[in-house]
């Protein structure tokens, strides 16, 4: 819990650094893809969203339980679930340099010292980002399903499940774009699995801001990407 709570805490901390972080121009850049790619996402599970609710009621196999799973299916916004879901990691993949370079300048704010780095080039990052995000996913879509047939038999923890499984893997997601520069891969994971906690409360404040309208998309990330700073960097040197 006191990772969790740090790690929400941070996004307050970070916001007096922003005003004389001089990153402005990286983050409006951030967002602007950011809207575009959300903006078109939402629109896209607007247009399909009872399409695909009529068609995963038919293929429920079971007579017994028929009428509850077509309700939640309806009641609930899966397709922008899933449209949250997807989006926000071709989000992160498509602004992961900008973020490391926000992330790297906020490091250097928050720190007079030296840090050492790890020395990489810009393929083998991109390589590390697809493998996180992968990763991430891969575990999401699983967790997702799951959760999917409990919120079948009780919508509320299938909800709660939702939420908790999109926080925690996007927020390791924003903690380990921080860590790949201070750790190889196989630490950079152990570390994340250590500290759970960060990657929780990182990604619940995440979701909750790209809940916002319009404005989530532009904040989200570059807030995320700052807190998990704050978080990672401080909690390496405790």
């Amino acid at each position: 819990m006191d990772l969790i709570k740090k790690a929400i805490f941070d996004y307050i901390g970070i916001l007096h650094i922003l005003k004389k972080s001089g990153n402005w121009g990286y983050m409006a850049i951030v967002a602007f893809i950011t809207s575009i790619l959300g903006l078109s996402a939402l629109f896209t599970a607007y247009k399909t969203g009872a399409y695909i609710a009529d068609y995963f009621t038919e293929l429920y196999p079971f007579s017994f339980g028929k009428k509850a799973a077509d309700t939640f299916l309806h009641l609930v916004p899966f397709t922008y679930i899933f449209a949250i879901m997807l989006v926000k990691y071709i989000i992160f993949i498509a602004v992961a340099p900008l973020l490391d370079n926000l992330s790297r300048k906020l490091e250097d704010n928050m720190f007079s010292s030296g840090r050492i780095n790890l020395k990489y080039t810009y393929l083998q990052h991109f390589k590390h980002v697809l493998r996180i995000t992968g990763r991430a996913f891969y575990k999401e879509i699983l967790w997702t399903i799951l959760f999917s047939v409990v919120g079948i038999i009780v919508p509320v923890a299938g909800l709660i499940g939702f939420f908790i499984t999109q926080s925690y893997y996007i927020g390791s997601c924003y903690t380990q774009l921080v860590l790949t520069r201070k750790k190889p891969m196989e630490e950079l994971l152990s570390w994340t699995k250590e500290n759970r906690g960060l990657a929780l409360g990182n990604g619940a404040v995440y979701l909750t801001i790209l809940l916002i309208p319009f404005l989530g998309l532009l904040l989200a990330s570059a807030l995320a990407i700052f807190a998990a700073t704050k978080s990672v960097i401080e909690s390496q040197n405790n």
